[in-house]
């Protein structure tokens, strides 16, 4: 049986490394990630001024090219990403395609593997905001969808919540730039939980169905903000 010396040892030698990895820069961190959407962009050069769809998983698995059959647009999405992730690859994954809209979908592993406060989320997503001013020569348009509640993840819904109310806040400061979403009626059932019919086997994903639910109140978002 090994001693608790031992064990203290190797729980010390466990948090050291996470302490490293959590150290790693992101282009580290998001090399897989990086190269796949480099691939993506040698295969086919992605358009400028369209519009961008940036954030974690959430964006990354979207069928956006089914949902959106009519508009010019760019995934850059991938997943497991935070805000301040998205914040940091603006230079390289967003600026270089001069958009005219951003949909932006983030905050969800923040809050989950991050263990970020419902304020410091909403304030990740501000200082987002001001990387993509300082980065492009005019203030893009954003649309913030909420951060969803999920079977997976429904033990954060009040955190979730929090976050949600603080970033709308946020938005109602430039009505004529923002947009927020809220993603929740979508996806919740008639006993107000997650309805299990919209999510993946993980319980934390969407489903093609949900996605055909957001399609249209993200399209009518980029109307009202003129972005044609």
């Amino acid at each position: 049986m090994p001693s608790r010396r031992s064990f203290i040892t190797a729980s010390l030698a466990a948090s050291l490394a996470a302490l490293a990895i959590a150290a790693d820069p992101p282009e580290k961190r998001w090399a897989s990630e990086l190269k796949r959407l480099a691939a993506e962009d040698a295969a086919k050069s992605p358009p400028r001024n369209a519009v961008v769809f940036a954030g974690s998983s959430t964006i990354r698995l979207w069928n956006l090219p089914r949902d959106f059959p009519s508009l010019a647009l760019v995934n850059r999405g991938f997943g497991g990403s935070t805000i301040p992730d998205n914040t940091a690859f603006i230079p390289q994954l967003i600026a270089p395609l001069q958009p005219r809209a951003i949909v932006f979908y983030a905050g969800d592993n923040d809050l989950a593997a991050k263990g970020a406060s419902a304020e410091k989320t909403a304030d990740d997503f501000k200082s987002f905001v001001a990387a993509l001013d300082a980065a492009l020569p005019s203030k893009v348009p954003i649309i913030f969808l909420s951060i969803k509640p999920s079977i997976q993840r429904w033990h954060l819904r009040p955190l979730q919540e929090d976050a949600n109310h603080r970033i709308a806040d946020f938005t109602k400061s430039a009505p004529d730039r923002f947009r927020f979403i809220d993603v929740a009626p979508t996806l919740l059932a008639k006993d107000g939980k997650p309805d299990a019919s919209l999510f993946e086997k993980d319980g934390l994903h969407v489903n093609a169905t949900a996605y055909a639910r957001w399609a249209p109140l993200v399209t009518t978002a980029l109307r009202d903000l003129k972005v044609e």
